[in-house]
């Protein structure tokens, strides 16, 4: 007895029905992906950014007596980077300051500063979306550390609701404590404590 084979139409059917679902569906793979990377990146940047403000501090003492007011010297840190190249041009206008340095790490992240804040393209020259792939970090020289933007700010009194003034760099904060970039999707429905995720 012969079992019954698929016809070629059924075949094609079947096909056709894959491929749509997965032209649908492989846009929000490949964002969610990006995402991930640049968050990792990300994390991996701060990491690197508190090594070498710890090793200057290390070297040269403590931070509040390198300068003063917003005179600090900043490329104190640049100096335990592991910088390919400085004088490049931070993708996203704006975010050159005069008198410091724009510098690009090995692994393509480029760096941009000023006195007290490190502007951050996790991807190089491509990174162009502010709370995407541009981020920044604050440097405070009284405790020593390098803080996600919007650390201590952030949160809201009465709601713990995210906050995303200045076009999504506040959400720095957001994206390294609690691995996500999902204030691009759903941003006002966001809050520190019970709503973590759009999901």
């Amino acid at each position: 007895m012969f079992k019954k084979a698929f016809t070629l139409s059924e075949v094609l059917v079947v096909v056709a029905i894959i491929s749509v679902v997965a032209v649908l569906t492989l846009p929000t793979v490949i964002n969610s992906a990006d995402r991930n990377k640049n968050i990792t990146q990300l994390r991996k940047v701060q990491n690197e950014l508190q090594a070498a403000f710890s090793q200057a501090i290390t070297k040269y003492g403590d931070s509040e007596e390198w300068g003063t007011g917003y005179t600090l010297n900043i490329n104190r840190i640049f100096e335990f980077l592991d910088i390919k190249r400085c004088g490049v041009t931070f993708p996203l206008s704006g975010y050159s300051f005069s008198g410091y340095p724009v510098c690009e790490l090995k692994d393509g992240t480029i760096i941009s500063t000023s006195s007290i804040a490190i502007y951050v393209a996790v991807d190089g020259i491509n990174g162009n979306t502010k709370g995407k792939s541009i981020f920044r970090f604050n440097i405070n020289y009284n405790s020593g550390e390098i803080l996600p933007y919007g650390y201590g700010i952030d949160r809201n009194a009465s709601t713990n609701a995210i906050k995303l003034d200045n076009d999504m760099i506040q959400a720095t904060n957001w994206a390294v404590v609690n691995g996500n970039m999902d204030y691009l999707d759903c941003a006002s429905s966001l809050n520190w404590e019970t709503k973590l995720t759009c999901k």
